[in-house]
C-alpha cells in the first residue's frame, strides 16, 4: 500500500479517492484513516462485525481452499505417497486387500463355490477341493483324537498346505498383493469432499463459517476412526508452504476487494 502526497489544489473528490493498480493500493486517505480501516477489517475477521459485507463469502472461500489442499493430499496418500505436510499412511494389510476389497470376477466364483458346497474355497478346482476335503477329514480326526484345542482350525491349515503344494490358490495369495488405493473402499469420504468443493455443502462434507472461524467438517461416521489411524491432516506439524500459498492467494484477493470498500 502506498500513499501519494495530497497537493494543496487537490479536490475533495481526489482526496477521498481510492484505486488499485496491480497488487498496489493507491489511496489519499490519511495514515489514521488507513489504520482505522484496517482495525475494522481485523474486527471483522475476529467475528465482531463485518463492515465490508464480504466476510462470510471470504470465510467460505478460505474453507474451500483448505478443503482443496486436504483433498489433493488425500489423493496422494491414498496412492501410498507422502503429502506436503510429510504424512504418509500406513499400507493396508494383505487380508484387508484380499477380503474387504472388490476384485473382478471373485464374487461370481464365490457364488459358484457356495452352490457347489465349497464356500471359502472359490479358487480351487473340483479335484483340488476333493483333495482338500480328504486331507481335512483325515487330519481333523487325528487332531481330535490327540486332544487338540482347535482340531478344525489345525486340520484346515494342514489341508491348505497340501493343496497349495498341489497348485491350489487361496484368496489371500491371489489378491492380497493387489495394488489398491488406501481409503477408497467405498469412496464415500473422498467423494463427499469432492462434492463439497463444488457446492460448499454435501451430506458427507461441509464448509461452514462461524464467528471468528471457518470449519471444514467431514461428516462420515467412520471419519474419526480413519483420521486417528491415517491422518487427513496433522495440526501439530508446520503448515506446508504450498498449502499456505493457496490460502494466501484467497486472502490477498479478499483484501484487494475489501480495503478499497473500507477506504472509499
Amino acid at each position: 500500500m502506498t500513499r501519494r502526497p495530497i497537493t494543496p489544489n487537490a479536490s475533495t473528490e481526489e482526496r477521498n479517492s481510492t484505486r488499485t493498480s496491480m497488487n498496489t493500493l493507491h489511496t489519499r486517505k490519511t495514515p489514521d484513516q488507513i489504520r482505522q480501516a484496517l482495525s475494522l477489517l481485523v474486527l471483522a475477521l475476529r467475528g465482531t462485525s463485518d463492515p465490508t459485507g464480504m466476510l462470510q463469502g471470504f470465510k467460505l472461500r478460505l474453507g474451500t481452499g483448505l478443503l482443496s489442499v486436504f483433498y489433493q493430499a488425500y489423493l496422494t496418500k491414498a496412492k501410498g505417497g507422502t503429502d506436503e505436510a510429510g504424512i504418509q499412511w500406513a499400507p493396508l494389510k494383505k487380508e484387508t486387500i484380499a477380503y474387504s476389497r472388490p476384485h473382478p470376477g471373485l464374487n461370481e466364483k464365490r457364488k459358484q463355490a457356495a452352490a457347489e458346497g465349497r464356500p471359502g474355497r472359490p479358487l480351487l478346482s473340483k479335484d483340488q477341493d476333493a483333495l482338500w476335503r480328504r486331507v481335512y477329514a483325515r487330519q481333523f480326526h487325528q487332531f481330535q483324537n490327540a486332544g487338540e484345542a482347535d482340531p478344525s482350525g489345525h486340520a484346515a491349515a494342514y489341508a491348505w498346505q497340501v493343496v497349495k503344494a498341489a497348485g491350489g490358490q487361496t484368496i489371500l495369495d491371489t489378491y492380497g498383493n493387489t495394488q489398491v488405493e488406501i481409503g477408497r473402499s467405498s469412496g464415500r469420504m473422498l467423494n463427499g469432499m469432492a462434492a463439497a468443493l463444488t457446492t460448499g455443502s454435501a451430506p458427507d462434507c461441509e464448509v461452514r463459517q462461524e464467528p471468528g472461524a471457518v470449519l471444514v467438517a467431514i461428516k462420515v461416521s467412520y471419519a474419526p476412526h480413519f483420521h486417528a489411524k491415517r491422518p487427513l491432516w496433522d495440526g501439530s506439524r508446520p503448515f506446508p508452504q504450498a498449502w499456505r500459498e493457496v490460502l494466501d492467494d484467497i486472502t490477498s484477493s479478499f483484501f484487494s476487494q475489501a480495503l478499497p470498500r473500507l477506504l472509499a
